[in-house]
């Protein structure tokens, strides 16, 4: 039994607030006002893309068989880095950093206006998510890459859970010339803050140093102008209607 306190008879309950406070005042002994920069991960890299408008396309979908019927693809994109759709969401035209300092690589897709929300809307109850984007040095040179598992999420959901059915992120293997990601998904009605994914890569010592990479794409979207990939963030769905139904994602309070 533990000595009195006060010499009053000490209870079960005085014994529990002796634990207490002696568990406390241990962890006391360990509290630090800040992350001790020996020990903490190095930071992310990281990139955010903002928009203030929707863009929107639509049209003929090639015919998987012939004589088949003609269907048509609906397209609303958040980022769009031709512009032509009408989004204003693009990749600066070059970003500098040094992949050798971190592990992350971070992209966030965000509206300008931070008290807005999107809304994703498909009349016909089902859409699919694509993402397709990420860096390459304005000098690369050939390389192959290493694959690994993304981690990307809708921030802020509510409705339906996006079901990923693609989420990879590729580096240069043995290069620092390129990085980027690719993330599919099936999409029913939801709403959202923002877009983020991120890649996680082993340590590297090679090929260090801050470098300038520009905008990189492995696709070109359907109704968006060009011959090589363009990063884009889009939503899309086929109808066999010939009249365009308009946009079904939208930006809200």
């Amino acid at each position: 039994m533990k000595t009195p306190r006060d010499d009053k008879p000490v209870t079960p309950e005085m014994d529990d607030i002796d634990d207490i406070d002696a568990r406390t005042e241990m962890s006391r002994l360990h509290v630090r006002d800040k992350p001790d920069v020996l020990f903490a991960p190095a930071p992310s890299i990281v990139e955010n893309i903002f928009f203030s408008m929707v863009g929107h396309t639509f049209g003929p979908l090639y015919q998987p068989v012939p004589g088949g019927p003609q269907r048509y693809i609906v397209q609303d994109f958040l980022l769009d880095q031709t512009g032509a759709s009408g989004a204003d969401g693009k990749m600066d035209n070059l970003k500098s950093f040094d992949l050798t300092t971190t592990t992350h690589y971070r992209i966030n897709v965000f509206p300008k206006d931070r008290t807005k929300r999107i809304k994703v809307s498909p009349p016909e109850g089902r859409a699919t998510f694509g993402f397709n984007a990420g860096r390459k040095f304005f000098n690369a040179v050939s390389d192959v890459s290493d694959v690994y598992g993304a981690t990307s999420f809708f921030s802020y959901l509510s409705g339906n859970i996006p079901i990923l059915t693609y989420n990879n992120f590729f580096i240069g293997r043995n290069t620092n010339h390129w990085l980027h990601f690719v993330v599919d998904a099936e999409v029913t009605p939801c709403e959202f803050f923002g877009f983020t994914t991120i890649g996680t890569y082993p340590p590297r010592a090679f090929d260090p140093g801050t470098k300038s990479y520009q905008p990189f794409s492995t696709a070109l979207p359907y109704n968006l102008p060009g011959s090589y990939g363009v990063p884009f963030l889009v939503f899309s769905y086929v109808t066999s209607k010939s009249t365009d139904p308009g946009p079904f994602v939208s930006i809200g309070g």
